[in-house]
């Protein structure tokens, strides 16, 4: 049995597409590279909110005998969740419609930069503690990633990228492109 050679032709309709689809990627690129950022801090937020729902990443120390009666008092589950009674901090933390979350971009040597915080005023004395160990710190934010931890973040950042190119490309557009032509020879 002879082999099958296949001959490529290209013609100048071809490399027109080419060129359209090669300027759509460009263009897909510039708007997802200023996307990036917003994407970055909705998945800090989401982030955020993980360390909340195991209560820290190192674990929070648990609450005083004086916090769980007070929140049983209150109504609150005595011991569980940790820095959760109504909600207001995680919200402060992590939703852009709370009046004390801070979610910026700003623009340095070319690159844009996201900055996510509150102005809660419990929040550094939650989570740096107090200098009389009365208040334990406890870190709403990771404070360092397991190596699969880092992966598993990258690759959701670079799925939800990828996604965002897809759709910022206009590639559906091309799909119908004369492409090119098999010949058997």
């Amino acid at each position: 049995m002879s082999p099958i050679r296949f001959v490529l032709r290209v013609n100048k309709d071809v490399l027109a597409g080419m060129e359209q689809v090669l300027g759509d990627l460009e263009a897909g690129i510039t708007l997802t590279q200023k996307e990036a950022p917003p994407v970055a801090l909705d998945l800090a937020a989401k982030e955020v909110e993980h360390v909340f729902e195991i209560e820290g990443n190192p674990q929070w120390t648990a609450l005083a005998t004086d916090t769980q009666k007070e929140r049983r008092r209150l109504g609150f589950g005595a011991a569980h969740p940790i820095l959760i009674r109504t909600g207001s901090l995680l919200r402060a933390l992590t939703d852009p419609a709370s009046p004390q979350h801070v979610r910026r971009l700003r623009e340095y040597a070319k690159r844009t930069v996201g900055v996510m915080g509150t102005t809660d005023f419990r929040y550094p004395i939650l989570q740096w503690g107090t200098d009389d160990d009365r208040i334990p710190p406890r870190w709403m934010w990771p404070e360092r990633y397991t190596p699969e931890e880092t992966e598993f973040l990258g690759l959701t950042l670079e799925g939800k990228m990828l996604d965002l190119l897809w759709d910022n490309t206009s590639q559906d557009r091309h799909r119908t492109l004369p492409w090119l032509s098999v010949e058997e020879d």
